[in-house]
């Protein structure tokens, strides 16, 4: 089909168009960071073969057209008969212009601040790379323990907790917030779906009202609550990875 890869169409540029401008190293960013995540040299030799493919002939306009170039650069994928050599090319260039993981953060913002208090809502991600952006939001969001506060340098765990930094302007000497989880729930909500027969993983966050303790007259945060994973992120069985590569 027509190499766009666009959710919407009526918005930016196409996969075809974004080609047929874009530099070899910015889109070796791309596949790297979105795709070939475990492999900088694969991500660098497919980036400059379509930019060399787009130079010497016509730019590319079908799907089939990007997906023979990237085979040829991946030969050796070509042994597995359900393993499509270009479909991590292909994700890399459709997150890359559709802002996927910038989606993903606003969506991870939005959602907690409509759960409850002590409420949770399963995530499920289909890449690494999705579950490592669930991760870096909690880690932002993630109350420091008592007694790291009480122990470690100040600087420090402002630097490792983001949520405890003060706004600009009202920094002042002392210690920095210590925060009580609130112990009673106002509310429990929970979003779940069905996990796919493939390689994803899901994780669990929950979502706490926190109350900044401000004992030498700081102001408060302007942000009520924290977040917290509560189990790890569950990997598909070896019998769904089996049934969903037979399905494709």
């Amino acid at each position: 089909g027509p190499l766009d890869l666009r959710m919407n169409p009526t918005v930016g540029l196409s996969a075809a168009d974004w080609l047929a401008t874009v530099s070899a190293e910015e889109l070796t960013r791309v596949i790297q960071s979105y795709g070939e995540d475990g492999d900088p040299i694969l991500a660098a030799r497919i980036a400059e073969a379509i930019v060399a493919r787009v130079k010497e002939q016509p730019p590319l306009r079908r799907t089939q057209q990007l997906a023979e170039v990237v085979a040829r650069v991946k030969r050796d994928s070509s042994a597995n008969l359900f393993q499509q050599p270009a479909r991590l090319t292909f994700q890399a260039i459709r997150s890359h212009l559709n802002s996927e993981f910038q989606q993903l953060d606003i969506v991870l913002d939005a959602a907690m601040e409509k759960l409850h208090f002590g409420g949770r809502f399963v995530i499920i991600c289909f890449k690494r790379a999705e579950v490592e952006a669930v991760r870096r939001f909690v880690r932002l969001h993630e109350e420091c323990p008592p007694g790291i506060l009480e122990t470690w340098p100040r600087e420090k765990v402002l630097e490792l907790y983001p949520l405890l930094k003060r706004d600009s302007g009202a920094v002042s000497e002392g210690p920095p917030y210590s925060s009580e989880l609130d112990s009673e729930a106002e509310g429990y909500k929970e979003i779940s779906g069905s996990m796919p027969a493939s390689s994803s993983k899901a994780s669990s966050v929950t979502s706490a009202k926190s109350s900044p303790a401000t004992p030498q007259g700081q102001p408060m945060l302007h942000q009520d609550w924290c977040a917290v994973e509560v189990c790890p992120p569950l990997r598909a069985t070896a019998e769904e990875t089996r049934a969903n590569t037979r399905s494709r």
